[in-house]
C-alpha cells in the first residue's frame, strides 16, 4: 500500500502587471520536463469573459518516479488569473503585445512511497523496510521534492522580476 507524504501545501506567489501568459505557460512546462517529469496534465481550465477581462484558472498535475518506481515526487499547480487584459507596450522603441492581469500561483507537492505497490500489505516485513532499511532514501526524496517546489518557485519569480520596467 503506497504512503503519500505531504512536502508544500497551498504555497503561494502573486503578481499584478505586465507579463506573456503564453511564454510563462511554455517555460514552466519545458522546465518540468528538463527536471524528469511528465508532461504536465491539465485537470482543470476555466475561462470566463468578463467586461474587465478574463478570469482563467488552470491545475497541472505531474510526477516523476524514482528507484525503479518505488518512489514518486507529485507536484501540482493551480493558476489564477483575474483581469486578464492584452496590451501593448514600448520596448526599446519596439511595440510588443503583452498580458496585463493579476496572478497567483500556488503550489502542492508529496512524495509517494511504495507507488508501484510492490508491497500489497502493510506486514511487518514493509514496515521494517521503511523504518530501518530506506529511512536515508526517504529523507533524500522528500529533500529533493523539496529542493524542486521551491526551484519552481523560483522559476516563476525570476520571470516576473523580467517584466518590472
Amino acid at each position: 500500500m503506497s504512503k503519500e507524504s505531504v512536502i508544500f501545501s497551498g504555497s503561494k506567489l502573486g503578481y499584478k502587471g505586465l507579463f506573456d501568459l503564453s511564454l510563462i505557460y511554455k517555460k514552466l512546462r519545458l522546465w518540468l520536463i528538463d527536471e524528469g517529469y511528465n508532461d504536465p496534465n491539465e485537470i482543470k481550465y476555466v475561462e470566463m469573459v468578463k467586461p474587465e477581462g478574463k478570469i482563467i484558472e488552470f491545475i497541472w498535475e505531474t510526477s516523476k518516479t524514482e528507484e525503479n518506481n518505488y518512489f514518486k515526487i507529485k507536484q501540482k499547480i493551480k493558476f489564477n488569473i483575474i483581469g486578464l487584459q492584452e496590451v501593448e507596450v514600448e520596448q526599446e522603441g519596439k511595440k510588443i503585445k503583452l498580458n496585463n492581469a493579476e496572478i497567483e500561483v500556488s503550489f502542492d507537492s508529496s512524495l509517494v512511497s511504495n507507488s508501484d505497490n510492490s508491497w500489497q500489505d502493510e506486514n511487518l516485513m514493509h514496515r521494517l523496510y521503511q523504518r530501518f532499511i530506506i529511512p536515508d532514501k526517504i529523507e533524500h526524496y522528500k529533500i529533493e521534492a523539496y529542493k524542486n517546489t521551491t526551484s519552481i518557485m523560483d522559476e516563476i519569480k525570476n520571470y516576473f522580476n523580467l517584466y518590472k520596467f
